[in-house]
């Protein structure tokens, strides 16, 4: 029977987090009776990267064939299939035994966990050369790499598609904002409308002697600020005759897209016909941005609703917490809600203050909301003053052309007068600022790559290799390398020879304390004869000790000092109590 290798079967045991183990089963058909290593080779990516695992015996099944056991630990992704290659060999003795062809097997969700395989013996194939089979494994893996670029360009096309179909989108956004903004502007005229009915109801049916009623609203102020929300109390004045009142704050902080509404609560009374009440919002606030809040006042009053204008609040770092407003509404002034358009001509000019030409008046817009003085410089020129700050400068904190005002452009007033292209690139410079905000983030050198990575191991690996172009650099000292930074391995080689001076140096201070310590147990081991006071040392023998010092000659007990003379007169007795010769 000729020697031959059979794979079983292959079946998935467990899945957990995204890892998949798979337990399959290898019969070795072999005559021989020498030691056996089976390994199997596996892969999920094509054999870019292949991995080993020994396969462990597990018991006989005839004299010639034996039952092998193997598992395999996999990652798979949630969105794709596991597509798992492998193959078996087993070592006998030196020799090398190899499947001819490969096994390979696919799983999802919807599929069978368990795999059978059938092989049948051909003395022909079984025994394949290592360099036939990569020479087979290298065609599949170029067959491989033919149909992964296939479906990186289908990606590709799908990703154009997906951008044009994005812009679509927004191009139909844009369209229905218009058809809101002309939505809302019907319903202001429709509610001053209804204002005007009930204003000449009201003037029909009320006490000429009465006061006018009116609502505004007095301050509002950040109370509060945490986790990015931001919670504002405000407070309104009511003047009306009669009690049945109630008041309602609507607010926007996304130009009235979406918008709130909340209730205000009586507070006390100011006089006859004045009361106060107050409000309290909460919102959130980016940390890059700041806070931009409109809102307006409703009374209901017996029926007849009180609406104050639009109030605008602006809080960001440095601002004041708190804003007082000057503003009254009564229903004899309906008509200041809606000032009325001017009525101006369409070929009006008006001369822009930075290129001296006369303008059609329509082309003069405000820089930005919180602008309060007249519009004196045209569009062009505006567009013209950004371009400048971005291409020329690199700024992207732009603020008002005029000298006089140093409020900000935001991102929509950017949009409103820059060109495309340069607005594109307003966008990526605001991203590169927020980029270069991480510190860990390092742009790649390469002149020609523009692409940057947050390298988190920071100067503990200073070789970076850039994801998009594959450029090495050194991030310490921020220079390209093609291969080690010369100066990182100075330094290397500096700290290695501070590191051995260290060594030696500490080295050198053990050995001095062992030194001293030495000295010191020496010392602490002499004792003092009690008549000279020379110092001696015991080495051996027992513990009658007797002073060598001519002239001394002293005898004496080594554990206690006691004097041998009275010893040999008195008896053990004189040795002192915790002496072992004591008696």
């Amino acid at each position: 029977m000729s020697d031959n290798i059979f794979i079983k079967y292959i079946k998935i045991i467990n899945e957990r987090n995204s890892t998949i183990d798979l337990r399959g089963q290898v019969i070795i058909q072999n005559s021989c009776n020498k030691e056996k290593t089976v390994t199997i080779e596996y892969t999920t990516d094509s054999w870019d990267t292949d991995n080993r695992v020994n396969a462990t015996w597990s018991r006989k099944l005839s004299p010639n064939q034996d039952l092998y056991d193997f598992e395999i630990l996999s990652v798979k992704s949630s969105k794709l299939p596991l597509y798992l290659e492998f193959t078996v060999l087993c070592d006998i003795a030196g020799s090398i035994l190899w499947i001819s062809d490969g096994f390979n097997c696919s799983y999802d969700k919807d599929t069978p966990k368990e795999f059978f395989f059938n092989y049948t013996e051909d003395d022909d194939n079984s025994n394949y050369s290592m360099d036939e089979e990569r020479k087979k494994l290298d065609e599949l893996r170029r067959q491989l790499e033919d149909e992964r670029k296939k479906l990186e360009e289908y990606n590709n096309e799908g990703r154009r598609k997906l951008k044009e179909e994005r812009k679509q989108l927004e191009e139909e956004r844009n369209q229905l904002e218009e058809v809101r903004k002309q939505l809302e502007e019907d319903r202001r005229q429709f509610e001053k409308q209804m204002m005007e009915i009930n204003y000449h109801e009201d003037n029909t049916n009320s006490n000429p002697s009465q006061l006018s009623n009116s609502i505004f609203v007095k301050s509002i102020k950040v109370v509060n600020e945490y986790n990015g929300v931001i919670d504002l109390q405000g407070q309104v004045v009511v003047q009306t005759i009669g009690s049945d009142k109630s008041v309602i704050i609507e607010y926007t902080t996304d130009s009235w897209i979406t918008n709130n509404s909340v209730n205000a609560t009586w507070s006390h009374t100011l006089s006859s016909e004045q009361d106060s009440y107050y409000f309290k919002i909460s919102v959130s606030k980016s940390s890059n941005l700041p806070l931009y809040l409109e809102f307006t006042a409703l009374c209901n009053v017996a029926g007849t609703v009180l609406w104050t204008n639009s109030y605008e609040y602006l809080y960001d770092v440095g601002t004041p917490k708190e804003l007082f407003f000057n503003d009254t509404f009564t229903e004899s002034y309906i008509d200041s809600f809606f000032p009325p358009t001017p009525n101006i001509s369409k070929d009006e000019k008006k001369e822009c203050s930075i290129c001296a030409e006369d303008v059609d008046i329509k082309a003069f817009l405000n820089v930005t909301d919180l602008c309060n003085h007249d519009s004196n410089i045209c569009r062009e020129c505006i567009g013209e003053y950004i371009k400048h700050e971005l291409e020329d400068k690199g700024n992207i904190n732009i603020s008002c052309p005029l000298d006089d005002c140093h409020e900000i452009l935001r991102e929509r007033d950017v949009k409103e007068f820059a060109t495309e292209d340069v607005f594109t690139k307003y966008e990526r410079l605001m991203i590169n600022f927020a980029l270069s905000q991480i510190p860990t983030f390092q742009w790649c050198l390469n002149t020609n790559c523009g692409s940057g990575q947050d390298h988190y191991q920071g100067e503990n690996v200073p070789i970076m290799t850039c994801n998009a172009c594959g450029q090495k650099s050194c991030v310490v000292h921020g220079i390209p390398i093609s291969d080690g930074c010369e100066r990182c391995l100075k330094q290397q080689e500096e700290r290695r020879k501070q590191e051995e001076q260290r060594q030696q140096e500490e080295e050198g201070r053990k050995r001095r304390e062992n030194e001293e310590s030495a000295s010191e147990r020496y010392v602490t081991k002499l004792k003092q004869c009690p008549k000279c006071f020379s110092r001696i040392e015991k080495t051996s023998g027992c513990d009658h000790m007797k002073c060598r010092r001519p002239g001394c000659g002293y005898e004496f007990c080594w554990i206690c000092m006691a004097d041998f003379d009275q010893i040999r007169s008195q008896g053990n007795r004189v040795h002192k109590v915790n002496c072992k010769y004591y008696a």
